[in-house]
């Protein structure tokens, strides 16, 4: 059984969240839902009246994320910040993109034109998810071991950055996210030495899932040949370990596909991993240039809830180039 290591956390302090709500309303920028964030001059307002609330965290976040045997960090937004409960959520969930925004630049999602992806699972859609083979997608279906890629035109990349943050979690038992770090990961150089470092592999991208209560737009996957393992420039280990193999393409003799699941089990049977628990509010940094993540099923969702789990996913635009599309 691995070894739990404690993800470290924060919770901000309320005072400078109000402050914060306080100087976004003194400039008046209507920010009534998230698609405030497709105006980037208001993106860019907000942060710089978020100097404050950066001043207090941001140290002890780049110290975790730069540590090689660490680069994650998990950061609690209080409840309170608005009296009316929707709009607290929205809040909350402007600050989270806020602090997002200041640690990285992320890329902007081409379909709603704002610097994240929002994700809203109801009870339908995981019943589309599943109808659609896209079990891993689904809340109720265990995430395993991964590092997530982007494309954005005809080049791939490993991000260097992700975010994720919980707006709204209905489920009893919501269960943990898991964190590996390439430097902790005991195996790495036995698995590039097996895959090859730099041999391309044809890889069928993990396809964008956009949905809401009622409607769901899949974005048809893509195949692509891109190396497992390679080196950035700093001579650091990237594993680009997204979306499925696909190919027919053995190195040294052995299959692909069952090599692919060996290196799943193997880097979930490290000695070693960081845990936290999957909460409402919660936002968690990662350095995924430098580590693979995971996530157990959340079980036992809360009847009569219109949405079972609200979630928002940002990837930082710079990270190591891979390939070419």
């Amino acid at each position: 059984m691995p070894r739990l290591l404690p993800v470290p956390t924060i919770e901000l302090s309320l005072d400078h969240c109000l402050l914060f709500l306080e100087l976004l309303r003194r400039e008046r920028l209507g920010i009534r839902s998230l698609g405030c964030f497709q105006n980037p001059t208001l993106y860019e307002r907000c942060h710089v009246l978020s100097d404050l609330l950066m001043q207090a965290i941001e140290p002890a976040v780049r110290e975790a994320l730069d540590d090689p045997a660490m680069a994650i960090f998990a950061l609690d937004i209080p409840e309170g910040i608005d009296a009316d409960p929707n709009s607290d959520a929205i809040f909350s969930a402007v600050i989270a993109m806020t602090i997002m925004g200041r640690m990285f630049n992320p890329m902007i999602d081409p379909a709603n034109n704002t610097p994240f992806t929002i994700y809203n699972a109801s009870p339908e859609n995981e019943k589309r998810l599943m109808k659609a083979g896209l079990h891993y997608f689904s809340s109720g279906e265990k995430l395993g071991f991964h590092t997530d890629g982007s494309v954005d035109g005809e080049t791939i990349r490993v991000p260097e950055f992700i975010g994720l943050y919980n707006v709204l979690i209905n489920y009893q038992k919501p269960g943990n996210l898991y964190w590996v770090p390439f430097s902790l990961w005991e195996q790495l150089d036995e698995f590039a030495e097996r895959f090859g470092w730099a041999v391309p592999y044809q890889i069928e991208l993990t396809p964008t899932v956009y949905s809401r209560a009622d409607t769901m737009r899949i974005h048809a996957s893509r195949h692509v040949y891109v190396p497992i393992f390679s080196h950035a420039e700093d001579h650091e280990a990237v594993v680009f370990f997204d979306g499925r193999v696909t190919g027919r393409q053995p190195f040294n003799g052995e299959e692909i596909e069952p090599l692919v699941a060996e290196m799943g089990q193997s880097i979930s049977f490290n000695p070693v991993r960081y845990c936290i628990p999957q909460r409402q509010r919660r936002l968690v940094l990662a350095r995924n240039d430098r580590g693979f993540h995971a996530r157990d099923m959340l079980e036992k969702p809360y009847e009569g809830c219109k949405y079972t789990r609200s979630f928002i996913r940002a990837v930082s635009e710079c990270g190591p180039l891979v390939a070419t599309c």
